[in-house]
């Protein structure tokens, strides 16, 4: 067990929580158990033909064994679930911002998807970690040692023989089913297949010989399915192995209790009860398999989580960045920058500039020359692979990601927006944003008349992915978004994509004179020449 993997698991819900789960649980479990023990109480007591209030007692258990295992089982599903969600929007939460600090991977869209499936599947596996893992552990473990206290008394070989096939249930799984990599490698390369295949559906559509494809497919798939039936294949016989383990514990179990019968250390009521107590506890056992192969899933699963994707950088430092208070230090520059997504194909080579405060400077280039990449790195979301970028005179190396995009506020292309209202996209992005603020980054944007003539203004849905604003529009909408936050730089990636001349004018224009009044910076890419123009500072990529 790997403890240093489980305790992040557990930090994620409180002790009241587990306790009420477990407890409930384990009084569903015990009500069933228990109404099996006094119904055979109550039948072998019968047998005997008593005063009819000699079996109260036992009517009385067998009512209240059923209403509790009813009511226990509503409060065991309850809880377990209450507690089992709580902590899937915990991990949802460290998914998000693990992926922050990754996203994007310089690998590209492909294996990004790859990667973010990974997390998600991790995500749900753990999940389950506590509905079928954790919980059934904790209830049976209990269930099992009141058992074995209750039991050694009468027979200990048989206590023996009951805590032995406790132990099979909880390791036997693990010592014939090897770990599962295997099965999940097989199954990532048979979804690289299908997405690698997909990516190049345009290329498909245009072509009539798919034949050459099916065997790119036909061998992961069939790797992946002989993998599958292989797992399988040592689940059943474990579970087999475990089934059969349980009848023939039964039958020695039954064996030893009527040697105690016949010696007199037990009568035959007790013998009867002892026997529907040790079905029903072996009834408990029969998830316990399933259980181990779910906690084992569960801690690789912890493992990925914990071991974010190689995106080509170096750990994140905990320095935090220290604002030097010398001010004639640029406030960005970039020292003979290099950085390619393969090897041998630089994207960037040798790029060196300076950004002071209040220089705002435009970035030109033609489609591939890197304007975009340039800004992702600007953004910290990979490191170069030669040269340094740094802010006042800090090395990005020396700062975490978070830190140095503090010092941004960015519109890049690709931005995804919320489908619900205006007024939410702003608030999830500017926690304590102020209507008026809103309002003026809108107007800055060019964007403010067009919002007053919405039905409900900035509570108007937005739709999947802003669908209901135009392209122009929703270019706007990123660039009030990133208006509104107060970073030293403004980072905006074509701006005036889709607008009217009019409209593109009076909105660098407005833009450029809140960032004079408030002594911030403006970097923008751009093919807008006469834009660049008016600019201090160009940088021509090629």
């Amino acid at each position: 067990m790997n403890r240093s993997l489980l305790r992040p698991l557990l930090a994620l819900t409180t002790k009241t929580d587990l306790l009420a789960a477990l407890l409930a649980g384990f009084l569903s479990a015990g009500c069933s158990i228990g109404l099996m023990g006094t119904a055979a109480w109550l039948i072998s007591k019968a047998a005997l033909q008593p005063p009819l209030y000699a079996l109260t007692l036992g009517i009385t258990m067998v009512r209240a064994c059923g209403i509790g295992r009813a009511s226990f089982r509503y409060l065991d599903r309850w809880f377990s679930h209450s507690l089992a969600f709580r902590c899937y929007a915990k991990l949802q939460l460290r998914l998000y911002d693990q992926a922050e600090t990754v996203i994007p991977l310089r690998d590209g869209a492909l294996h990004q998807g790859e990667f973010l499936h990974q997390l998600l599947d991790s995500c749900e596996t753990l999940r389950d970690f506590y509905l079928r893992a954790l919980l059934p552990f904790g209830v049976t473990s209990l269930l099992t040692l009141l058992c074995l206290l209750a039991l050694y008394n009468r027979t200990p070989v048989g206590t023996l023989v009951l805590g032995i096939l406790w132990l099979l249930h909880l390791f036997l799984p693990a010592w014939l089913e090897p770990a599962v990599p295997a099965v999940a490698a097989s199954k990532q390369d048979y979804r690289s297949a299908i997405m690698e295949i997909g990516s190049g559906g345009a290329e498909l559509l245009q072509t009539d010989n798919l034949e050459p494809l099916f065997p790119l497919l036909d061998q992961p798939a069939a790797r992946f399915q002989q993998d599958q039936c292989q797992q399988t294949s040592r689940q059943d016989r474990t579970d087999s192995i475990l089934e059969a383990g349980r009848h023939l514990s039964f039958v020695f179990l039954f064996y030893v209790l009527s040697s105690a019968m016949l010696q007199q250390t037990i009568n035959g009521i007790e013998l009867g009860v002892w026997l529907l107590v040790i079905l029903a506890l072996f009834q408990e056992y029969q998830p316990l398999s399933v259980a181990t192969r779910v906690w084992r899933e569960s801690l690789s699963a912890a493992d990925m989580l914990q071991s974010p994707a190689d995106n080509g950088q170096s750990a994140e430092d905990s320095h935090p960045y220290i604002p030097a208070g010398n001010e004639k230090l640029p406030l960005l520059a970039v020292r003979h920058l290099s950085f390619a997504y393969q090897p041998g194909v630089p994207v960037l080579k040798d790029l060196s500039f300076t950004l002071c405060q209040g220089q705002h400077t435009a970035i030109l280039g033609e489609s591939g020359s890197g304007k975009t990449t340039l800004a992702c790195l600007l953004l910290r979301f990979w490191l170069p692979d030669q040269g340094t970028i740094s802010l006042r005179g800090q090395d990005y190396a020396e700062q975490c990601p978070e830190t140095i995009r503090a010092k941004f506020a960015a519109s890049l292309q690709g931005c995804s927006l919320f489908s619900t209202s205006l007024r939410d996209n702003f608030l999830r992005l500017h926690p304590d944003c102020q209507e008026s603020t809103i309002w003026h980054s809108l107007e800055l944007a060019q964007l403010a008349d067009f919002v007053r003539q919405l039905p409900q203004q900035l509570d108007t849905p937005l739709g999947l992915d802003a669908c209901r604003l135009s392209g122009g529009q929703r270019s706007r909408l990123l660039t009030a978004l990133a208006l509104t936050s107060q970073a030293p730089i403004l980072l905006l990636d074509e701006p005036t994509a889709g607008l009217n001349q009019k409209t593109a004018q009076a909105m660098m224009a407005g833009i450029i004179q809140e960032l004079d009044s408030t002594g911030r910076t403006l970097l923008i890419i751009t093919h807008d020449l006469p834009l660049a123009d008016q600019l201090a500072q160009v940088i021509s990529l090629t």
